[in-house]
């Protein structure tokens, strides 16, 4: 299936609020259903419940078909856990992260429980989804970012790879680590690559490039904005081994104040592909710490330069 890229001011889409259900609504169009002219992105909804619904990706190449479980009954915020298996809405096996690990896998999707809608974004193909979602929470007007699904993975055997990202950033939280045997809050892949099920695990970049900054597009990245866009792979490591890299989300290696404030109207290529760049949650308005680039052009299986 190929990627395909969705937005609230797409002609017929669904309306995200602080209302339950809101995200179930947007979930269900890209992903199950389609809206207006756009096709859905060929996955399939085993399970569901009033506002609590479970997608599971369509094709893994004789891998698991992991599912991503969303409650979207809280109002304001919804939450997500991953299975490998699942018997109905509420059981399942092998989930990532445990409750121990998170008692509350919450995300935000709106700074008030009521119906002001939401800006949001979602790329997506049969086996990854990129979730991208302005909340407008108080002062801290910029875009979250969540993931689930594949990472482009660097063994043939490792069928485990698949991740969940709850979101990123965290206000407070470091959204990169510096170093292969680091690991970050709310990032979870399947098992780890000895088998270990709910792995914590880390998103790095080429170091000498980012200057062992701990937040994506902030002010230690190296390169100055010469007319041209910089992205570094988002890769992964479970804390003992590299796993691979993301598909479709990218780590700029320039500063977020290189890029406008303009919830992704410009696109900017590279390499042969197409981003848009999100500036993430910051502490002030005039301070988004940090920007992410979704790759929305069909080649998220392109060997990575």
């Amino acid at each position: 299936m190929p990627v395909r890229y969705y937005r609230w001011d797409d002609q017929g889409a669904p309306t995200l609020n602080g209302l339950s259900g809101s995200l179930i609504q947007v979930m269900d169009a890209v992903l199950i259903n389609g809206y207006g002219s756009k096709s859905p992105a060929g996955w399939s909804k085993p399970f569901s419940l009033g506002n609590v619904s479970v997608y599971q990706q369509a094709t893994r190449q004789q891998k698991p078909r992991y599912l991503l479980r969303v409650d979207d009954s809280y109002g304001w915020y919804a939450e997500a856990r991953a299975y490998e298996r699942m018997q109905d809405v509420n059981t399942g096996d092998n989930v990532f992260p445990t409750p121990s690990q998170q008692t509350s896998p919450g995300f935000d999707k709106s700074a008030t429980s009521d119906g002001t809608p939401r800006k949001w974004i979602v790329v997506a193909d049969d086996r990854t989804v990129i979730l991208a979602i302005r909340s407008d929470y108080g002062s801290r007007l910029y875009w979250r970012v969540a993931y689930f699904g594949d990472i482009v993975t660097r063994h043939s055997q490792d069928v485990y790879s698949c991740s969940l990202i709850i979101t990123v950033p965290r206000w407070g939280e470091a959204d990169l680590v510096t170093s292969y045997t680091q690991v970050l809050a709310r990032h979870y892949i399947a098992r780890n690559f000895n088998g270990t099920v709910s792995s914590p695990f880390g998103v790095f970049t080429d170091t000498h490039k980012s200057q062992g900054t701990t937040t994506w597009g902030f002010n230690g990245l190296a390169y100055p904005f010469y007319g041209r866009f910089l992205p570094g792979k988002a890769m992964v490591t479970d804390g003992t081994v590299w796993r691979g890299w993301l598909r479709g989300l990218w780590v700029p290696l320039q500063r977020c104040n290189y890029f406008p404030d303009d919830n992704g109207a410009t696109i900017y290529e590279e390499q042969s592909r197409q981003f848009i760049v999100l500036r993430w949650v910051g502490g002030m308005t005039t301070d988004p710490g940090g920007c992410a680039a979704i790759e929305i052009s069909n080649t998220w299986d392109k060997e990575a330069w």
